[in-house]
């Protein structure tokens, strides 16, 4: 953990060994603004960098940096966003960490005011020293080109920008690459048809070197893929497209679904960041959430999609958000992400390549509870029936609970459980289960006429990982 800033949302290794990692810092007791942070190998906050270490460039309604590249001369370039201006910002800082007064105006360059949601969500350096930012702009997918002294680039797009509305509605790039030919791939997130209405799909956009949309992929140069959205993009050498956020997906070349690539499918937890190992394995990190916390996330996946059982780190960090990774030449994996306690810095851990253990001791299994109607009468006479669902094997233990003031008004008095119900499963799946009530519960319910209950659902796997579940409703006679 380090003191500066909020959230490490990107980490870079350095050549010389050197860790850089940047990142927002919220109002409360020290301004707004772009920090960044440099650290020895070790470590060790490196004071030859900023000051003591840490540099915070002030910025009106700045919720922070969402990527930093570093350039050939060793300059570094940060994009993010103004929040309350809705404008994407870059700014590029000298070796040292001063801002290159070369850059913008006095090194940093400002997008035009947008009239609705805008921020920048990645940037990187093309062959050519350009800057490439992806974002959303007035609420659409969009791309900028900069040149060398941070203004816009004419000849790409339209006066250096492209927005392009994908989807029914709202659209956003997280994440582009560079091709080995010199075209752009941006991924990101678009409303499409879905099976309850709109919902969020993967959206993939390539462009041709001066902006224009490559008509040879997907359709008419956009892919609207598999339900969810993209955080973060990588090619492989064989030219397929891997992308990580609410789910990790792979898309062939032309921009359609790899379907030999098979993950985990829509897993409780969110990546912001995928990296590919020399041997073709995939690493992510992200979130894992359930309704009492969230911790960082580290797996990693075979390069059919699989998940790689001999690969996994504990959540060291509990209620924390792993955010960026970057993999070290020996193996060893860097991960940056946001401290759970406000102003306590940035966090910063380093992982043994191997990993620690068998995922699935580590990770609770992913449970669901449905629950159809059904009146109080069948209840008292057949109990009470539910439909339970479960990722791994393990055991599902149900509870039918009163609330108290219901079991004031009942008169249940000592034992507020009045019904109870199991079901073990020898591996992943879901069932029918019936709670059945107690014989006290029966005759103090006998008369009611409705009662409010919780549904209370615990699944734990065979290493004693649990996920708890509840739901609240009335029953009527």
């Amino acid at each position: 953990m380090a003191p500066f800033g909020y959230a490490a949302r990107d980490v870079l290794l350095l050549p010389d060994g050197k860790i850089l990692v940047a990142g927002g810092h919220l109002c409360p007791g020290g301004g707004c603004g772009f920090t960044l942070a440099r650290f020895h190998a070790g470590g060790e906050p490196d004071d030859a960098f900023g000051s003591k270490g840490g540099v915070l460039t002030p910025m009106l309604g700045v919720v922070g940096i969402s990527a930093v590249v570093r350039q050939s001369d060793g300059k570094l370039v940060a994009a993010g966003d103004a929040s309350g201006q809705d404008q994407w910002v870059l700014a590029r800082y000298n070796e040292h960490g001063m801002l290159d007064s070369g850059f913008g105006s006095g090194g940093v360059t400002v997008t035009e005011r947008a009239v609705n949601a805008s921020f920048a969500g990645d940037v990187i350096v093309t062959a050519g020293g350009k800057l490439v930012a992806a974002g959303m702009l007035d609420g659409n997918f969009a791309i900028a080109r900069y040149n060398a002294d941070g203004s816009l680039d004419g000849s790409f797009g339209d006066g250096g920008k492209v927005v392009t509305a994908v989807g029914s509605s709202s659209s956003s790039a997280h994440a582009v690459i560079e091709l080995p030919d010199g075209k752009l791939l941006a991924a990101g997130g678009a409303m499409g048809p879905g099976l309850f209405g709109d919902t969020s799909h993967d959206a993939l956009l390539r462009y041709n070197a001066d902006g224009s949309l490559d008509e040879s992929f997907g359709s008419h140069g956009k892919v609207i893929g598999l339900a969810g959205y993209a955080n973060a993009l990588v090619r492989q050498p064989d030219g397929k497209l891997v992308t990580a956020g609410s789910r990790v997906a792979r898309y062939n070349a032309e921009g359609s679904v790899d379907v030999g690539f098979a993950p985990e499918p829509t897993p409780p937890w969110i990546v912001h960041d995928v990296l590919l190992q020399p041997d073709g394995k995939l690493v992510v990190v992200g979130v894992w959430r359930t309704i009492r916390s969230t911790s960082w996330v580290v797996r990693r996946f075979e390069p059919n999609g699989a998940p790689d059982a001999s690969f996994c780190v504990p959540p060291i960090f509990p209620r924390g958000e792993a955010y960026a990774a970057a993999l070290q030449s020996d193996g060893k994996l860097l991960v940056s992400g946001e401290s759970p306690v406000f102003g306590a810095g940035y966090m910063l851990a380093r992982y043994l390549g191997d990993g620690s253990g068998p995922c699935a001791d580590l990770i609770a299994p992913v449970a669901k509870l449905r629950i159809p109607r059904q009146r109080l009468g069948r209840v008292l006479t057949r109990g009470f029936a539910v439909t339970v669902g479960s990722s791994e094997p393990g055991k599902a233990t149900l509870r039918l609970i009163l609330t108290p003031s219901e079991a004031r008004r009942v008169g249940i008095t000592r034992r507020t459980t009045v019904g109870r119900g199991s079901h073990s499963f020898a591996r992943g799946g879901r069932t029918k289960v019936r709670i059945h009530l107690t014989r006290a519960a029966k005759k103090r319910l006998g008369q009611a006429l409705r009662v409010t209950v919780s549904v209370r659902l615990a699944v734990a796997d065979r290493s004693a990982n649990t996920v708890r579940l509840a739901r609240r409703l009335t029953l009527r006679r």
